[in-house]
């Protein structure tokens, strides 16, 4: 099929800019042909171009099937998983895990500090009974050039009598929000 091509006068390009610069101006017909063409064929637009966009990404880790005994009534790092080079900001961290055997704490680690019983997700279990606890939080990271990590830690609830608890299928997400 060949395509005719001609010349535009002077004449042509001032209609032609004229009638672009006055989008108001275009037949109701066009304008409802641009809406259902621009809906259903969605430009692909860059996330990044949207004005206003605070950077939304989500980092997580699990320990698949690995399983890790807590023998100490204080919180220590048993090779949970971890995030690790994470970039400033605000975050919403949520972590979870399933116990056995007796009652565990299972908690995060910000930039290697220590963790807390407050913000530990506490499980009470016994004998062979397994359950699962998840916790979440929102969590300021400014390590700056260095990088963020979030580890997680384990331990023993003195409460739970004899026996180490046992963690299972322990996982860590954090979303950064801004």
């Amino acid at each position: 099929m060949a395509v005719e091509a001609w010349e535009l006068t002077e004449e042509d390009r001032d209609r032609i800019n004229n009638l672009l610069s006055s989008p108001l101006d275009f037949p109701l017909e066009f304008k409802s042909w641009i809406l259902d063409q621009v809906a259903m064929n969605v430009p692909p637009i860059p996330i990044e171009q949207l004005q206003g966009y605070v950077k939304t990404r989500a980092y997580g880790n699990s320990s698949g099937t690995s399983t890790f005994t807590a023998t100490s009534t204080s919180f220590a790092d048993y090779g949970g998983p971890s995030l690790s080079g994470l970039p400033d900001g605000v975050y919403l961290v949520l972590y979870g895990t399933k116990v056995t055997s007796t009652y565990g704490r299972y908690t995060i680690s910000v930039n290697g500090g220590a963790g807390t019983d407050a913000e530990s997700v506490y499980v009470e279990t016994g004998g062979s009974v397994t359950y699962s606890g998840v916790r979440l939080k929102q969590q300021t990271l400014n390590a700056g050039a260095a990088g963020n990590t979030i580890g997680t830690l384990m331990r023993k609830d003195s409460s739970g009598g004899a026996g180490n608890p046992v963690f299972t299928q322990c996982w860590l997400v954090a979303i950064r929000m801004s």
